[in-house]
């Protein structure tokens, strides 16, 4: 169902274009198929710097394929964290003060790493439904510690259900 991801991000930056202009990183917390990194690179004219959350397999999967895709030809630099994790190498926290990076951040991961008051958007799009209590208090606490003074903390559910019983080998997470 990416048409219907697309048709709703396009919504979302109808809505999110008239505050872009200093918007510079960007967090979105259950980031799906990983649409609003386009739409980050698109809308936002100060635009350096995305952070994908997710705590789906098949989500976390998609994503890495489309944000290192995207790393390659736009000149970013990817970092998954996952494989520091698995790969027993610790991360060094300088990569969210690098410029032009892209970071792959699974869901259940410490977010110390994430400097305070560093976003200046968080997008929960299309998500909230989904979250688990644990899921959900994770997100109020990177809107309590890590959103800058001027951040956007923007929220969307649905804008309506297609398909529903198509997502996810049949799984209603959207209905």
């Amino acid at each position: 169902n990416f048409k219907y991801d697309l048709l709703e991000m396009g919504v979302d930056w109808i809505f999110l274009k008239k505050y872009s202009q200093n918007l510079k990183t960007v967090l979105d917390f259950g980031a799906g198929c990983g649409r609003q990194i386009i739409g980050c690179h698109t809308n936002l004219p100060k635009f350096k710097n995305y952070i994908g959350i997710d705590a789906s397999l098949n989500g976390y999967i998609v994503q890495n394929q489309l944000y290192n895709t995207f790393s390659m030809l736009n000149d970013y630099k990817f970092y998954d964290l996952l494989d520091f994790e698995s790969s027993s190498i610790n991360v060094d926290e300088k990569i969210f003060s690098e410029n032009r990076t892209v970071i792959h951040f699974p869901a259940w991961t410490n977010y110390d790493l994430i400097p305070n008051n560093s976003l200046d958007l968080i997008l929960a799009c299309h998500v909230h439904n989904e979250l688990s209590r644990s899921d959900f208090l994770r997100l109020m606490q990177l809107v309590e510690k890590k959103i800058s003074r001027n951040g956007i903390f923007y929220v969307r559910s649905e804008l309506g259900i297609w398909g529903d019983t198509n997502y996810e080998d049949k799984v209603n997470y959207h209905a």
